[in-house]
């Protein structure tokens, strides 16, 4: 039986260990595990290309074409979710008001004082005051025994005179000044008004068409699959080892 030699791509790697220098990761992958990983899963395995300048150039392009690929389930494997629910939906409901009023008033007033300015009518008044002469003689009055008439008092009072005054006099009443006043002005007034709601609302659980039990299993079948460090070894193996034993 003739014994055929075969090239793996640890032999590759021990003829020079920059084999793997230009694949490409995403940003969190730790490089070091993926080829070591790489070396221990296909160690018994052969490789499709066993010349070492040629491999180097194929792992640089084929990591570059998948690298969209392991980026998207990278950031699968970070997924927070409950495995055990199927229905979880989450809702933001925002309600308010705002409202603006601009209000302007301008007013005006005017004011007009006037004293009334009269001078009080000169009154002037006069008064005269005069008594008539009066005489008061004796009456002749006729004895009993004599037809001659005798005079009765010989005493004869007169007395005359006259008295006479005058009085005026006139007031002046003061003259009022006149007063002009006004006022205006403006009165702005802006009122607002604003008022924001927001409600976040939840509801996530299992609605019943998989029992709990169902979804565990399709979780455990699901997690190998999306470990993304597995995921690049399986790639490498399919795409570079050949699988026939």
């Amino acid at each position: 039986m003739p014994n055929n030699a075969t090239m793996s791509i640890y032999g590759l790697w021990v003829h020079d260990d920059s084999i793997f220098e230009d694949m490409s990761l995403p940003d969190d992958v730790e490089g070091s595990l993926v080829v070591a990983k790489i070396l221990v899963d296909c160690f018994d395995l052969e490789i499709l290309y066993p010349d070492w300048d040629f491999m180097k150039t194929a792992i640089g392009v084929w990591s570059a074409a998948e690298l969209p690929t392991w980026e998207r389930i990278d950031r699968l494997q970070y997924l927070d979710y409950n495995p055990i629910e199927n229905y979880d939906r989450m809702e933001t409901e925002t309600t308010g008001k705002d409202r603006s009023l601009d209000r302007k008033r301008t007013t005006s007033d005017a004011e007009k004082t006037s004293g009334v300015s009269h001078t009080a009518q000169e009154n002037a008044e006069t008064t005269s005051n005069s008594e008539n002469n009066v005489s008061n003689s004796a009456h002749n009055v006729t004895g009993y025994n004599t037809n001659t008439p005798v005079t009765d008092n010989t005493d004869q009072s007169s007395q005359s005179g006259s008295r006479s005054g005058s009085l005026s006099g006139s007031s002046t009443a003061n003259t009022g000044s006149s007063t002009d006043s006004s006022r205006d002005g403006t009165d702005n007034t802006t009122e607002g008004e604003q008022e924001n709601l927001v409600r976040n609302l939840r509801i996530h659980g299992n609605i019943g068409v998989l029992t709990s039990q169902k979804m565990i299993l399709e979780e455990l079948e699901m997690s190998p699959q999306i470990n993304i460090v597995n995921y690049i070894v399986e790639s490498f193996k399919r795409r570079f080892c050949i699988l026939v034993y």
